[in-house]
C-alpha cells in the first residue's frame, strides 16, 4: 500500500477493498521504518490512529461515502494543536511555546475521515529552511540520507516522499512547504494567504503565514484542499473567498490540455538563482507545458529581490512579537541559526515593519497590473540547486546561513505577496536528487495552478519514482 496515492487509499477503503485497520497497520509500520532512517517524526500516535481506524471500519457504506477522506492516513507538522496537546515547534522547551485552540485544518481533516498517525519534525521554531535541528535531531533526505531535507516542514516532505504517509499538512511562511517538497521530490502547495484557516497553528509571521499541503500528486493536494479551504471567522487572516472545485478534470493519468494558458518566465531571474542542471530541467518542463498548449511569455521579476528583503523584515519582527519575551529571557536555549536571525531582528529599526507592510500592498498591486497582467502563471525553480550535504553545514554557521538564504530567495517573494504557489518535481540531477518547478499565480488561482501541475504530471513520470528502499 505504500505506492497508493491518497485518492487510491480513500477509494479502496470506501469500496471495502481493504479495511481501514489494514491501511493504518501498514502505515504505522512504514512510518517507523522511515523515521529510523530519516528522523522525520517527532511522535507516532499508534493507539489513537488504530482506534479511529476501528471506528471507520464500523461505518456503513453510505456513511463512508459521506466522508471525502475516509480512512486516509496523514501526518502533520509539529506546529499544530491536536488532541488537546500543545505543539513542540521544534524546540526542547515546548511547554513555553504558544498554545492555541484545536487546529481548524486538522479538525476538518479528521471530520472528513482522515486519520492522524503522528507529528512531524521541523527546524527550530520553523524559522530556518534546512531541516537541521541540533537540539532535537536532523531530518534527512530519503533520496540520500547524507543530504538535507529542506524545511521547515521537513518531516512532512520526507514522510510523503518515502511513502510513510500519502499526504501531510505543513505551514509555509517563506517557503517552508515548497522548499522541502522541492528537495525531496514531492508536490507542495502554499495556497493564497487567507485560503486555509491558521487557527490552532503556532504563528510566526501574522502577515504571511499559510497552512500548506504536501503529497506525491497534484490530484491528492487538490483533494485535501477541497476539505481544508474555507473562511474561518476565528482566524483574523482568513478571507471569505469562494471555494471552487480544486480537483482538475479527469484522473491523475488522464491526458490534459492547457490551450491558451500563458506561462511567464524570466530567464535572467532563473540564471541568477539556479545552477545549470536546474535551469535545463526548468526549460524542459516549460517545453512540456508548451506541448500541452501553453504559451511562454517573457516577464521581468527584477522587483522580487526587494520583495524578498521586505519579507525577511516582516518575518523577523513578527517572530519577535510572538517569541521575543521568551527569547530575551532564555536566549541560550534557542538553536544557533534561530539566535542569529532573531538577534538581527532585534536590531531592526522600529519603522522597518510598517514600511514593509506599506510596500506589501503596493507590490501586490504592481505585480497584478504588471507581470500577472501579461501571464496567467509564473514558472521559476522552487530550489536553485539540489539538496546539499549535511556535513557541509554542521559546525559551519556561515554555510548554513548561505544555504538558508539561497532557498528563501526563490520562494519568499510569493509569501510576501500572498500569492498561491506550488512546487512540482521536474526531474533528477546528476547526483540522483530531485529538482522542482514552482508555479505561482494571482490570488485565488489555485484551480489554474493545480490544473497546470496535474497536466504536467499527466505528461511525465517524475512523480512515480520511488526513494531507495528504507530498511
Amino acid at each position: 500500500m505504500i505506492d497508493w496515492t491518497a485518492t487510491q487509499t480513500v477509494e479502496a477503503v470506501r469500496a471495502g477493498e481493504v479495511s481501514c485497520a489494514e491501511v493504518i497497520d501498514s502505515t504505522l509500520e512504514r512510518c517507523a521504518r522511515v523515521h529510523r532512517a530519516t528522523g522525520c517524526f517527532v511522535e507516532l500516535d499508534a493507539a489513537a490512529a488504530l482506534r479511529r481506524a476501528a471506528a471507520v471500519d464500523r461505518l456503513t457504506g453510505e456513511q463512508r461515502r459521506a466522508h471525502p477522506l475516509v480512512g486516509l492516513p496523514y501526518a502533520y507538522k509539529d506546529v499544530f494543536v491536536h488532541g488537546g496537546r500543545a505543539p513542540g515547534v521544534g524546540q526542547p522547551r515546548a511547554h513555553l511555546m504558544y498554545r492555541a485552540t484545536e487546529a481548524r485544518s486538522l479538525v476538518d481533516t479528521d471530520r472528513a475521515g482522515g486519520i492522524a498517525v503522528g507529528r512531524l519534525s521541523l527546524d527550530p521554531l520553523g524559522y530556518t529552511t534546512t531541516g537541521l535541528n541540533g537540539p532535537l535531531g536532523d531530518t534527512r533526505n530519503p533520496w540520500d540520507t547524507s543530504r538535507i531535507s529542506g524545511g521547515s516542514s521537513a518531516g512532512a516532505a520526507v514522510a510523503v516522499a518515502a511513502g510513510a504517509v500519502p499526504v501531510a499538512i505543513g505551514t509555509d511562511t517563506g517557503g517552508s512547504v515548497r522548499i522541502p517538497a522541492a528537495l525531496c521530490g514531492v508536490v507542495g502547495l502554499k495556497p493564497t494567504y487567507g485560503r486555509i484557516s491558521r487557527r490552532g497553528a503556532t504563528p510566526m509571521s501574522y502577515s504571511q503565514d499559510t497552512v500548506g499541503i504536501l503529497a506525491r500528486t497534484v490530484h491528492d493536494v487538490a483533494l485535501m484542499l477541497e476539505v481544508l479551504a474555507g473562511h474561518d471567522p476565528a482566524d483574523p487572516g482568513s478571507i471569505a473567498a469562494p471555494v471552487p472545485r480544486f480537483r482538475p478534470p479527469g484522473g491523475p493519468g488522464d491526458p490534459a490540455t492547457l490551450d491558451g494558458l500563458r506561462i511567464g518566465v524570466d530567464p535572467e531571474h532563473v540564471s541568477h538563482h539556479a545552477g545549470p542542471e536546474v535551469t535545463t530541467a526548468l526549460e524542459a518542463a516549460c517545453a512540456v507545458l508548451v506541448g500541452l498548449g501553453a504559451r511562454l511569455v517573457e516577464v521581468d521579476l527584477g522587483a522580487f529581490a526587494g520583495y524578498n528583503t521586505a519579507a525577511g523584515v516582516l518575518t523577523g519582527t513578527e517572530v519577535l512579537a510572538v517569541h521575543g519575551a521568551d527569547y530575551r529571557e532564555h536566549r541560550a536555549e534557542y538553536a544557533e541559526p534561530v539566535r542569529t536571525r532573531l538577534d538581527l531582528a532585534l536590531m531592526t529599526p522600529g519603522s522597518a515593519h510598517p514600511d514593509a507592510l506599506r510596500l506589501q500592498g503596493r507590490a501586490l498591486r504592481d505585480v497584478l497590473s504588471g507581470v500577472l497582467a501579461r501571464c496567467d502563471l509564473i514558472a521559476t525553480p522552487a530550489a536553485g540547486h539540489t539538496a546539499p550535504e549535511i556535513a557541509r553545514m554542521h559546525g559551519n554557521p556561515s554555510a548554513a546561513a548561505e544555504v538558508n538564504l539561497a532557498l528563501l530567495n526563490l520562494n519568499r517573494p510569493y509569501s510576501f505577496l500572498g500569492l498561491p504557489s506550488m512546487s512540482v518535481p521536474i526531474g533528477f540531477a546528476g547526483d540522483g536528487l530531485p529538482m522542482a518547478m514552482q508555479l505561482a499565480g494571482r490570488p485565488w488561482s489555485e484551480p489554474t495552478i493545480l490544473r497546470a501541475g496535474a497536466a504536467y504530471q499527466g505528461a511525465t513520470a517524475w512523480h512515480t519514482r520511488r526513494t531507495p528502499a528504507i530498511a
